[in-house]
């Protein structure tokens, strides 16, 4: 059997033989930027439309596309003004182009803008021929000019019409010649014109009146008409409602006025910063749905914000673990009797405490005592490779390491089972350097340094610390293929503390069980945001936290009315068969929630919250409350003093239901990387928003859009950035360790 041809293009070439264009050789050495772009383009797309390998254009749709299967028509028209479209007439008889191209140019840079593609390609009629329309069948080559243009950022507009132009002539001139028999070839399999989606017609008033032209039968997403009329130039929209929305069409509409008084007002500005948004759109996304101002406590640091709980409810419960419990008084005297000693060594301002520890009051009570001292606190989890945990304290340069001694680490193979193998953090330090990091375990602190200083030292320390020193350093996965730590000062973890009492709200008479490892920062709410209040803090095990009907019985006898985790916490809640608690709040957290995962926690607990942020905005930057039926999960709207912004690759902010790039400002941001300031610069950038000197905006990487409401959909990641159990993988990093193996390559 002969070999089949494997695409289109082949088994165009074995019928026919092919001359794309029939372009001359001096055509392809002209200097000339502008031909040059128009025959790019016109070869680019006749290969890949030979190939069956043409962009679909994907406008983003308010319905799922595998959902909108039915076609069904609507219309929306609106009217541009006689004064723009004189000055539409006039610019293309400046620059010598057709009223056409033009039109044609600008709907193309709105599509662009809206999708990101930078192959974009509209169809528009080639003459008006009244009988094919009423037929509803005709020669796609024949009666249809496909408009390819490839897009870039920095074109302007005034070259992009030139380019257009020249490719449109082309087209109608019907230089770009297609064998009949390719045409068959194409349509062989075809059920529909797939090659493209969207179509512009201009028409005059004379022939608008006198015709009954009607598209729909083409099944197309969108009809641009434009009708010449003396008043100006009406737009009338046709679409497919099955899957855009009338308000998604009424603003591209206004939005493609919007670029055309831009583009006519300065055909010489860059495609990429051509206004969209019209200027009630820009104060309802730029300024109201950033209004966010409210007080907080500024001038105070958090461990500032549980000495004033401690004063109020001093003989309150405020920690439990097992049977073991401290009341706020107990739980304040141990931190500072520890702080003392710790700036006894040395610990000040912006210090750097590890703290390895297993879940237990001494880890709370190391984490306060780090703070009272003045340092900040580097979590390490006793579960983690050694190497990691090496890596970690070499970065930060740790000068104190308080530990357990010999934690104990999870055997791989079990997850309720210690491992009878322990980390030896002493042997470790030493192949780490710095090796003059002092290490001290509760242990030992207890027996000697404690009870010789229990009397003195109960009270709390005067200390320089001020909000804008440093509480935390948390390290995530890095692409580089090392973990980064992500500096978080005092102020933006008091803001979210704060932010976050109100809403979704925790009061002194409620209970936080407490289930994440130190290591992942959502551990900071968990442990601090009960404290501040004069609410319960019950910290469950490791082996608990895994192990779904434990944590069950965990939730019943402490009468839990807050608990915080992960989707897969959740998940392993419900295989246990829990029947659920009403007054439970639920927090989840740390990656998507899914629909299905949320149905099934709909009635389980008094609330159910839905929350969004990065490391590097201090663990939440928004909350959504997750109600039963609705058909989307939002990340919500930003908290307290908290901004967003969704902006494309040239830092444009887009309008509601078109993805990008969410951008958080506001007093939640970290102060940067641990030594490494090109990233820091990289991620960390001036707001081009804001009035305040020094103002940043953090690069998150997550694409969204924005819902009609004004909460955020976030709708993924725009790099290769993974999830597990809440914790940031960078796929990266995983690719660094697999190629230090012999043989990997």
């Amino acid at each position: 059997m002969d070999n089949q041809p494997t695409n289109h293009l082949e088994a165009a070439q074995t019928k026919t033989d092919l001359t794309i264009l029939g372009l001359e050789a001096k055509s392809l050495q002209t200097t000339d930027q502008v031909i040059l772009s128009s025959v790019k383009s016109r070869v680019g797309f006749l290969e890949k439309l030979l190939a069956g390998k043409l962009p679909r254009l994907e406008i983003p749709a308010e319905t799922n596309r595998a959902k909108a299967k039915n076609f069904a028509s609507n219309h929306q028209s609106w009217q541009l003004s006689k004064k723009l479209a004189e000055s539409i007439k006039n610019l293309a008889t400046e620059q010598k182009v057709s009223l056409v191209s033009l039109l044609l140019t600008a709907f193309e840079v709105l599509l662009y803008r809206y999708t990101n593609q930078t192959e974009v390609i509209v169809g528009t009629p080639a003459q008006a021929n009244q009988k094919l329309v009423e037929e509803q069948s005709f020669d796609i080559f024949k009666d249809i000019i496909l408009l390819p243009l490839q897009l870039s950022p920095e074109q302007n507009f005034r070259e992009l019409v030139q380019t257009a132009q020249l490719t449109f002539e082309a087209q109608r001139k019907q230089d770009l010649v297609i064998n009949p028999e390719i045409a068959k070839i194409l349509f062989q399999n075809s059920d529909d014109l797939a090659f493209f989606q969207v179509m512009l017609e201009l028409v005059n008033a004379q022939a608008e009146a006198s015709s009954k032209s009607n598209w729909d039968f083409l099944n197309l997403d969108l009809i641009l008409k434009v009708v010449e009329q003396p008043e100006g130039l009406l737009c009338v929209f046709t679409y497919n409602s099955n899957l855009l929305g009338a308000a998604q069409i009424e603003r591209m509409m206004q939005h493609f006025q919007v670029l055309l008084e831009g583009a006519v007002a300065n055909p010489e500005q860059a495609i990429a910063s051509l206004e969209l948004l019209t200027d009630s759109e820009k104060q309802q996304i730029l300024i109201d749905w950033n209004n966010t101002q409210t007080d907080y406590q500024q001038d105070q640091c958090i461990h500032q914000l549980f000495e004033q709980q401690v004063d109020k409810t001093p003989e309150a419960i405020a920690l439990i673990f097992g049977e073991q419990q401290l009341t706020y008084q107990e739980l304040n005297q141990r931190a500072n009797v520890l702080a003392n000693y710790l700036q006894e060594l040395g610990v000040k301002p912006d210090t750097l405490v590890g703290i390895c520890v297993e879940r237990s009051l001494e880890m709370v009570i190391g984490i306060l005592a780090t703070l009272k001292a003045g340092g900040a606190y580097v979590p390490l989890d006793p579960s983690y490779p050694i190497e990691r945990i090496g890596y970690m304290l070499e970065d930060a340069q740790v000068k104190v390491l308080l530990t357990n001694g010999q934690s104990q680490r999870l055997n791989p193979d079990s997850s309720d089972q210690l491992n009878q193998e322990s980390l030896n953090l002493e042997e470790l330090i030493h192949k780490f350097p710095p090796q003059t990091t002092q290490i001290i375990t509760f242990e030992q602190f207890t027996a000697t340094i404690a009870s010789e200083n229990q009397q003195k030292n109960q009270h709390n320390l005067a200390s320089p610390v001020t909000p804008s020193n440093l509480a935390y350093v948390i390290y995530t996965s890095g692409s580089t293929g090392k973990p980064k730590g992500v500096q978080i000062e005092h102020q933006t973890a008091v803001n979210l503390l704060t932010a976050i009492a109100r809403e979704p709200g925790l009061e002194a008479k409620d209970t936080l069980l407490s289930v994440t490892t130190i290591s992942f920062d959502i551990a900071v709410l968990e442990t601090f945001l009960p404290l501040i209040v004069g609410a319960k803090l019950v910290i469950v095990s490791r082996q608990t936290a895994m192990d779904g009907h434990q944590l069950i019985q965990a939730l019943e006898k402490h009468q839990a009315t807050l608990l915080q985790s992960t989707p897969i916490t959740w998940k392993i809640l419900l295989g246990a068969d829990w029947q659920g608690s009403k007054q439970l709040k639920m927090f989840t957290g740390g990656e998507a929630l899914s629909k299905e995962l949320a149905k099934q926690l709909e009635n389980k607990g008094a609330s159910l919250w839905n929350l969004y942020g990065p490391t590097e905005a201090t663990i939440w930057s928004s909350v959504h409350q997750v109600k039963p039926n609705q058909e989307s999960i939002s990340i919500g709207r930003p908290l307290a003093n908290v901004k967003y912004y969704i902006l494309d690759a040239n830092l444009m902010p887009l309008p509601i239901g078109i993805p990008g790039e969410l951008y958080i400002g506001g007093d939640c941001l970290s102060r940067g990387y641990l030594n490494r300031p090109e990233l820091t610069a990289e991620r960390f950038i001036a707001d081009p928003f804001s009035e305040q000197p020094g103002a940043r905006i953090y690069k998150t990487g997550d694409l969204a859009c924005y819902f009609a409401d004004g909460t955020v959909n976030c709708l993924g990641r725009l790099d290769r950035q993974v999830k597990i159990r809440g914790f940031r993988i960078e796929i990266e990093e995983i690719e660094t360790v697999i190629l230090e193996y012999p043989g990997v390559q």
